[in-house]
């Protein structure tokens, strides 16, 4: 058996992290997350409100998506895992969000 998950996600040009961020307008600018030493996610800047951000995820990814209430209206900073990593949410929170 063969599985590519996390190389597949992580790549910096051709991952799925990077081609969504990009696809949103976001260019990479640092990575945050760890799995055994290795960068889950991308981070970059945006200036876009939050409702946008989530009709532009809409129409992305060919769904609905789930926008969670609370934060700011405008959306500044957007991190980008593909893949099960909602045990990240807090790292928005923690310098890890700078890390290059």
């Amino acid at each position: 058996m063969y599985a590519a998950h996390l190389p597949l996600d992580v790549h910096p040009e051709v991952g799925n992290n990077a081609v969504l961020a990009r696809a949103l307008g976001i260019e990479p600018q640092g990575s945050f997350g760890d799995y055994k030493g290795y960068p889950l996610g991308v981070w970059g800047e945006l200036d876009l409100r939050r409702e946008a951000l989530a009709a532009r995820l809409d129409e992305l990814l060919g769904g609905r998506v789930k926008l969670v209430p609370g934060g700011p209206d405008w959306v500044r900073r957007v991190g980008v895992i593909t893949g099960g990593a909602g045990s990240m949410i807090e790292l928005r929170w923690k310098p890890a969000w700078t890390r290059s």
